[in-house]
């Protein structure tokens, strides 16, 4: 028993240190899952309620779809279907042909109805059509908010565009031509709608904008806080600047995949009257600036691990390092043969070499924060010059040395 105790006191204690450590990332990784799941939620949030609760923010994004081939199709069938609705058209060639020329009756039905089908075209693809789709979007915008914002528990209807304003331009058309429509439909034309989203759509989009109306001007901060003490308690500071960076990049990626998801969802719903295509075209367009913003976090959380990763002790990261440093020094070192190592500025950068590279730094991220809706392409153009900007410091640095 003796022998047993004494063995026991003398067996070597736990290092202090590595238990701490353990504890320090047990804590790290917590917030690292509640970042990644913060950043998602963020986007969509932020997306959800700049769109929605800001007018012209949401008449930008929908603005390209005047212009949309299969949207001006997809219109234009809406406006040739009221219109040919309202108008009787048998009564109309009636009147023109007679009872004589009954034989003649289906032929000219065909060809008014190819005439109508033409003007509607015509009327979505001229520039008035921009002018009566940014009208009509500004109505259908305050009806979505209030749909959004309302308190009824019952189903939601859906939301439909008003194009009246383009329907009576077609019937001010064919009254032009000579046939009699001209107080079809009234003043503003025969009824005429393009649905924006179906109601559980709404439900979805509800669910989310509620959500981003409660802490959408917080969130952002949350999510960097989070992630930003995820880096200042991992035990070190280089591997929790790559997992942070990695949380972002699977955040961003989940935002993604959800995108697609919701994409195929939206065309499922597409009854079959309708037109897949312009719904692809209007999902699309909707959501792109999401996935851009999107796509440029995806690009920034790459940056950050490839940075901290090439800063790391592993031996690729290494060898890319003394292969910089080997490129860099013989460039320097050429540089300073023939008499360009920069006099007083290239000894000046020799002495602050630290503190430039951390300037470097300060600016790429700088550009990124106040570049307004920055892309993917600016995010890794940015990233490159930053590169250059690190390895031309460095040939002037090895030149003045």
């Amino acid at each position: 028993m003796t022998d047993t105790t004494a063995s026991e006191s003398s067996a070597p204690a736990p290092a202090p240190g590595r238990g701490a450590a353990r504890v320090r990332w047990a804590v790290a990784v917590v917030l690292l899952v509640l970042g990644t799941l913060l950043v998602p939620v963020t986007v969509l949030a932020t997306w959800a309620r700049n769109q929605i609760g800001d007018t012209d923010r949401y008449l930008a994004t929908v603005a390209p779809l005047a212009s949309d081939a299969a949207i001006q199709s997809a219109v234009a069938d809406r406006l040739s279907t009221a219109v040919t609705g309202a108008v009787d058209v048998p009564k109309i060639v009636d009147d023109a042909v007679g009872p004589k020329g009954k034989v003649l009756a289906a032929p000219l039905q065909l060809a008014l109805g190819s005439a109508v089908d033409t003007l509607a075209l015509k009327v979505v693809r001229s520039n008035a059509f921009e002018r009566v789709w940014t009208d009509a979007n500004r109505v259908g915008h305050d009806q979505l908010v209030k749909l959004l914002t309302g308190d009824s528990k019952g189903p939601r209807p859906a939301l439909l565009i008003d194009l009246r304003g383009a329907s009576g331009s077609v019937v001010s058309r064919l009254e032009q031509a000579g046939l009699p429509v001209a107080t079809v439909g009234g003043p503003n034309g025969p009824q005429a709608t393009l649905e924006l989203f179906s109601g559980k759509q709404i439900d979805r989009i509800r669910s989310v904008y509620h959500l981003g109306d409660l802490a959408v001007s917080a969130l952002p901060w949350v999510t960097l806080l989070v992630l930003a003490g995820a880096v200042l308690v991992a035990p070190r500071r280089r591997s929790g600047i790559v997992a942070a960076g990695t949380a972002v990049v699977v955040g961003a990626a989940i935002v993604l995949v959800g995108l697609a998801v919701g994409r195929a969802l939206f065309l499922d719903a597409v009854p079959p009257s309708g037109s897949t295509t312009a719904a692809a075209h209007l999902f699309d367009t909707l959501v792109r600036f999401v996935r851009g913003a999107t796509r440029a976090l995806l690009a920034t959380g790459l940056l950050v691990v490839v940075a901290g990763w090439l800063a790391g002790p592993g031996r690729a990261a290494t060898s890319v390092r003394r292969a910089v440093g080997r490129a860099t020094t013989a460039a320097g070192t050429t540089a300073a043969a023939h008499g360009a190592d920069g006099g007083a500025a290239g000894r000046w950068a020799a002495l602050h070499a630290g503190a430039l590279r951390g300037l470097v730094g300060v600016v790429a991220a700088l550009v990124l924060l106040l570049w307004d809706r920055p892309t993917a392409t600016v995010v890794v153009w940015t990233g490159v010059a930053a590169a250059v900007a690190l390895v031309v410091l460095e040939v002037l640095v090895r030149s003045a040395a």
